[in-house]
């Protein structure tokens, strides 16, 4: 007969201790303390020798390990209870190398997490809808924690995916009067043959079109996780943010994108704790980090400002293309942070690179068209120039006074971005208040913080049902009584 799983059958197990001899050794309390210090203080102490801290120890400086941990892990890395993804699988293990490196420093570290879900999990179910909003969500939650260790002297990040990531970046922003470092949590290794699992997202519409089978579709999406633990290995959103998190300079250099489980993956941990404990030591808070300088900063690096060098210059450079004139900018200052100088150039040729090309950065290239009159057609000539330059489309600004020139560039680009503005700036769209996507090479189109966001996720069905239903085959006209 099954166990009843409202009540044990063992009977041994109803007795139970009521009380206990409690931990060895005594608080090192002093009178001061006990006049001055709030009670959540010296309670606090009693929580920690009842956790199993060495008493003598607690007078040690105390930081917070906050993370992003999801799942339930055997010592031996297999799977107890699964996480909603690889990027907070493996996050246990950086918790441990990190408190044992504080503990090892005379420092009491304490852990504390809010683990974080999964796009890719959530694609196409009404998941989708918590997606955006759970950032701000977990900032919050990861700064009520941070401020319910108020004896806590700085704050150790450990996060990896593009929800709690930007929200851990959020909560250590927060904490500006506390040292703080993040540490990023890697990535999952490729599979050495096989998709990244970027592209293995679109197994079931490429087997919908034919161009995967059942077999290959099965045997793809075993593999494209080729490590336990880690985020995506495609530099998307969450790759980036830990790119983002370093750049801005809460993160020890060339630690973003780590890959997981590795020696060099721990070693970073360690690495990090100690640099919060030097950060505390030498006064340098949050707020000393996170500057209006360290946002420039995050916007360039090195490499970035080489590839713009080697790209651009060819193409703006008066001295080797003709019919191009530099207005303003055209360098480059690398002893300044790599400091791109914001860049106009008028071109002659609608035509040209620069005109044709995507750039991220402050490059705007202007063709001055004669309007005068509209001779021969300038305005359909301009358009379709306009139409017909750059395989992307995402944001486009018509600015003019007469109602009949705007009613035509309106029609004539059509399908020339996914966003067109008249008479206003073609950016700045903000995520909430205005539905947001560009086609042909920006995307699909899709026009998210809209309705039509969703069309792609579902298949339309109309229901007709007539409650006043004909007892009759017959019509009137058809003069059949």
């Amino acid at each position: 007969m099954p166990d009843n799983p409202f009540d044990t059958s063992d009977p041994s197990l109803l007795d139970v201790a009521s009380r206990a001899e409690g931990p060895s050794g005594s608080l090192p309390f002093t009178a001061e303390m006990l006049l001055t210090r709030p009670s959540g203080d010296l309670f606090g102490w009693s929580q920690n020798a009842g956790m199993g801290w060495n008493p003598a120890a607690l007078g040690g400086r105390e930081f917070l390990i906050l993370s992003t941990h999801g799942g339930v892990r055997a010592p031996d890395g297999t799977p107890i209870a699964l996480g909603y993804h690889t990027g907070h699988w493996e996050v246990g293990l950086l918790v441990e190398e990190a408190a044992k490196t504080l503990k090892a420093a005379g420092a009491v570290p304490f852990a504390a997490a809010c683990t974080d879900p999964c796009d890719g999990r959530s694609q196409g179910t009404v998941a989708m809808f918590d997606s955006l909003p759970f950032r701000n969500d977990a900032a919050m939650v990861f700064g009520r924690l941070i401020r319910s260790l108020p004896t806590g002297r700085g704050v150790l990040g450990i996060a990896t995916c593009d929800k709690g990531l930007p929200a851990m970046m959020m909560a250590l922003a927060g904490a500006r009067d506390l040292a703080t470092v993040l540490v990023p949590g890697g990535v999952t290794l490729p599979p050495a043959h096989g998709e990244d699992a970027a592209r293995i997202q679109t197994i079931g519409a490429r087997y919908a079109h034919g161009e995967l089978t059942l077999e290959a579709a099965a045997d793809l999406g075993c593999r494209t996780c080729a490590s336990p633990g880690g985020g995506c290995q495609f530099l998307g959103t969450a790759a980036t943010s830990q790119v983002v998190g370093e750049a801005l300079g809460l993160s020890l250099g060339h630690t973003a994108l780590a890959p997981s489980g590795q020696p060099i993956w721990l070693d970073m941990a360690r690495r990090s704790a100690r640099a919060l404990v030097e950060l505390h030591k030498q006064k340098i808070l949050s707020a000393k980090i996170l500057t209006d300088a360290a946002l420039r900063n995050a916007m360039a690096d090195q490499g970035y400002c080489e590839r713009w060098i080697v790209y651009t210059t060819p193409y703006y450079s008066a001295k080797e293309l003709t019919g191009h004139r530099i207005l303003t900018g055209g360098t480059v200052r690398p002893e300044t942070g790599w400091f791109v100088d914001p860049t106009i150039v008028v071109t002659g040729d609608p035509t040209s690179f620069l005109m044709e090309k995507e750039f991220f950065g402050p490059l705007l290239t202007v063709h001055v068209y004669d309007d005068a009159g509209d001779h021969d057609g300038a305005w359909d000539k301009v358009l379709h120039q306009v139409d017909s330059t750059s395989e992307y489309a995402l944001t486009c600004s018509i600015f003019a006074n007469d109602r009949v020139a705007i009613g035509t560039a309106l029609d004539r680009l059509r399908d020339t971005a996914g966003m067109t503005y008249v008479n206003d700036k073609p950016t700045g769209a903000l995520i909430g208040r205005q539905a947001f996507g560009g086609g042909r090479g920006s995307g699909t189109n899709d026009k998210v913080g809209s309705p039509q966001a969703l069309q792609r996720w579902v298949n339309a069905r109309f229901v007709k049902e007539n409650f006043n239903p004909a007892h009759d085959w017959t019509y009137p006209y058809m003069g059949v009584s």
